[in-house]
């Protein structure tokens, strides 16, 4: 029986049918692409991101700093400025933000896990379909892979999005680095937004292994 991880690999993305656009429609994509999340050394030891295309140019920075008292990651362009906020959410697991007004929430995030992996349902207002709907955020129990579906996973509903951890290229190497692989259709930087979720729930993972 293959893994959940091998499944997330081999299982290929599709459009969505009708478009997510949840921040701006200059993120939503006119055709598939990859990109790569990176980590690299933050300043006094705090983690931080860059995500770059397929060609290796940056298009993203992902920082964490303290708002209001409490950690956020924010994701911000080669230019500074903020795109995205993701916090804990007051009423949900997290949530993701306009990047210059926080009280914007574009999506919220509530857990069902279960035996086989680790379950989100992501609600989110469609600006397409002028409606709230759902994702469906399915990830291995280790947080190595993650799967986003515009639907039920059980119901064959389209893979959008999915977010695999590349194997480190040496023994010494323990940075967290991830392919992000996109349909079509899809909003973008929203998922590059849910891409350091997964890096969020993967830490507070790790930290609940070491609690044991």
């Amino acid at each position: 029986m293959l893994s959940y991880y091998t499944e997330l690999v081999n299982k290929p993305i599709s459009s969505p049918g009708t478009e997510i656009l949840v921040t701006d429609n200059q993120y939503i994509l006119l055709k598939p692409s990859i990109n790569y999340l990176q980590e690299k050394q933050g300043v006094f030891s705090k983690p931080e991101y860059t995500i770059k295309n397929k060609d290796g140019e940056e298009i993203y920075k992902c920082k964490e700093k303290t708002k209001n008292m409490k950690n956020v990651k924010l994701i911000s362009n080669l230019k500074d400025v903020s795109l995205l906020v993701i916090r804990d959410g007051t009423s949900s697991y997290m949530e993701i933000c306009d990047g210059t007004n926080d009280k914007k929430i574009y999506a919220t995030i509530s857990t069902k896990n279960t035996i086989e992996s680790e379950k989100y349902t992501i609600n989110f207002y469609n600006q397409v379909s002028e409606k709230n709907e759902t994702l469906y955020m399915n990830c291995d129990s280790t947080y190595r892979s993650c799967g986003i579906f515009y639907g039920k996973e059980t119901d064959g509903s389209p893979l959008i999005c999915k977010i695999i951890q590349m194997k480190s290229k040496s023994m010494f190497n323990n940075k967290t680095n991830y392919s992000i692989e996109i349909a079509s259709g899809v909003d973008s930087l929203f998922m590059m937004g849910l891409a350091i979720c997964l890096i969020e729930m993967k830490n507070l993972y790790q930290m609940d292994l070491m609690d044991d």
